[in-house]
């Protein structure tokens, strides 16, 4: 009975400090301007039906082929599976990189990732084959803390850059930001159970 008592205590601290640690990483999203680095990752977000990016995947894209376009890295990754409609994330942030101007022979599709510790895992496996170790990791404002915290895990020197989010709707930002919390916290919390980088 108190073995249980003290891990129920043990499993609140750890859920109350993954809180706090998500409540202040999202508040201070950094969205400076990137050094230079080896590759930019570009995560994904929604396909609409048609093959049509959506608002923030399209954004997303545009990001990181600025930075392509300013020097920051020699190769874009786009990031993602298939979710409800083809093609995969992935592929469609290609499509939106080379119409805004990046070389199709430039740019690596990342096509399995189904979540961010997805795009972590995959990424870590194309590095290992391109020699990348210092990234910029592309994505909304909300999202970057916990997508730079991933990719750390997986042995990467990380920047992060950030898309514009005007395209969603204030309730939008802070349902997602909620969603943020709430994957701080999953996270935190089977770290402390299994440990960092084992999921």
């Amino acid at each position: 009975m108190l073995r249980r008592i003290l891990l129920a205590i043990a499993l609140l601290v750890s859920l109350f400090a993954s809180l706090g640690m998500a409540a202040g990483a999202i508040a201070a999203a950094p969205c400076g301007e990137p050094e230079p680095a080896d590759a930019i990752v570009v995560l994904g977000a929604s396909v609409w039906s048609g093959g049509r990016p959506s608002p923030a995947l399209r954004e997303r894209a545009k990001r990181g082929a600025q930075l392509w376009r300013d020097g920051k890295a020699p190769v874009l990754v786009g990031s993602g599976a298939v979710g409800a409609h083809p093609p995969a994330e992935g592929a469609v942030i290609a499509q939106v990189a080379v119409s805004e101007g990046v070389p199709a022979g430039r740019i690596v599709i990342e096509d399995r990732a189904r979540s961010t510790e997805d795009s972590a895992i995959f990424v870590r496996q194309l590095a290992n084959n391109y020699g990348w170790q210092r990234l910029i990791v592309v994505s909304d404002p909300y999202h970057l803390p916990r997508a730079g915290w991933l990719f750390r895990e997986r042995g990467f020197e990380v920047q992060t850059a950030c898309s514009d989010d005007s395209v969603y709707r204030r309730g939008t930002i802070a349902y997602q930001a909620l969603r943020e919390v709430g994957g701080f916290l999953f996270y935190g919390a089977t770290r402390w159970l299994v440990g960092p980088g084992t999921l």
